[in-house]
């Protein structure tokens, strides 16, 4: 991050197009998470007093989540409900003092519990599933995964303005979305790049002192945090930009196209996650008859045994969205 020089492109006027920065919103989402640990620990404490097991609800993942009755009488859930309920209690601790942990300072804090960091996060998704707000309302943060290059500024709710300038290097995505009220830059396309090395190459091409744009990468797969932030760039300048995605021609990297348009099914309860114009621009299997490449088939790689559950798994979804031209782009791969 550098000082910004705003004399090399013109700024896109400041009008959002909708709000992503909402004081109240974050009040209600507040209210809400501290009504159901409420909620839950009358529950047990009543279900207690009545010499009753103690049990809870919560909502699985999924398309169409269903709820999951856990009692303590069931040996399988025990562990579960006792997890549950300490993360409930951290969760109340840092709302109340108005604080935030990451997940990995979260699961080194409670290393005696949790076998994994996967089995930390799964519980935090079903609980911001239960309680229908975005994870990051929990106040848990994720350690900045995706990055970004360009031209760029950040004011957050307190007025600070966090300048990027950086044509050369990718910076990491800030943790605190929340916080952002406004962002301002004279990028004309916002590019999604699969892979970071990818994202270096551009820079080393001088991509960005030829095009003004915004260059992001989710270094794969894409996290939560990447995906709200690209989200946050689309509902500022949807109207005013492109939204771009560039991945292998492969049942991952349309996989990867697919889940910043259209979501995933982890995170299908979080609706400020998608970018529902966003244009996948390759690369493309049905782009090699432009090459007029000779033995085309010695430039694609064997399809492994995951490769091809992935590819099914996208034409199951890409039909009930009628994306035809993407359900041609994987029976190609």
């Amino acid at each position: 991050m550098e000082t910004f020089e705003s004399n090399h492109f013109d700024y896109q006027d400041s009008d959002t197009e909708e709000t992503f920065y909402n004081e109240q919103k974050s009040s209600v989402d507040r209210k809400k998470i501290l009504d159901f640990i409420h909620n839950v620990s009358f529950s047990i404490i009543t279900q207690l007093t009545n010499s009753n097991f103690p049990s809870i609800i919560i909502r699985s993942k999924g398309l169409t989540p269903f709820l999951r009755h856990l009692n303590f009488s069931n040996p399988n859930n025990t562990e579960q409900i006792a997890l549950y309920v300490k993360l409930l209690s951290l969760i109340q601790k840092l709302i109340e003092r108005d604080q935030y942990a990451t997940k990995r300072d979260l699961f080194y804090q409670l290393k005696p519990l949790f076998k994994t960091q996967a089995s930390l996060d799964s519980l935090l998704n079903d609980l911001a599933r239960t309680i229908q707000v975005p994870r990051s309302s929990l106040h848990i943060l994720t350690t900045p995964k995706g990055q970004i290059a360009g031209y760029l500024e950040l004011i957050t709710a307190d007025g600070n303005v966090i300048k990027f300038k950086d044509t050369r290097e990718a910076t990491a995505i800030p943790n605190f979305l929340d916080s952002i009220k406004d962002i301002r830059t004279n990028a004309k396309f916002v590019l999604i790049i699969e892979k970071d090395s990818t994202l270096q190459r551009f820079l080393d091409d001088n991509f960005l002192q030829k095009y003004p744009g915004v260059l992001i990468t989710g270094k794969g797969e894409p996290d939560i945090n990447t995906r709200r932030f690209v989200n946050m760039l689309y509902k500022k300048f949807k109207s005013k930009m492109k939204f771009l995605c560039l991945t292998d021609a492969n049942p991952y990297g349309i996989l990867i196209s697919s889940v910043y348009k259209y979501g995933s099914r982890e995170f299908s309860y979080d609706k400020d996650l998608n970018v529902s114009s966003l244009e996948w621009i390759g690369l493309k299997l049905s782009d090699l008859e432009n090459f007029h490449l000779k033995n085309k088939n010695n430039f694609l790689l064997q399809l492994n045994d995951r490769d091809k559950t992935i590819a099914k798994n996208l034409i199951a979804k890409f039909e009930k969205l009628n994306e035809h031209e993407l359900i041609n782009e994987v029976t190609l791969i």
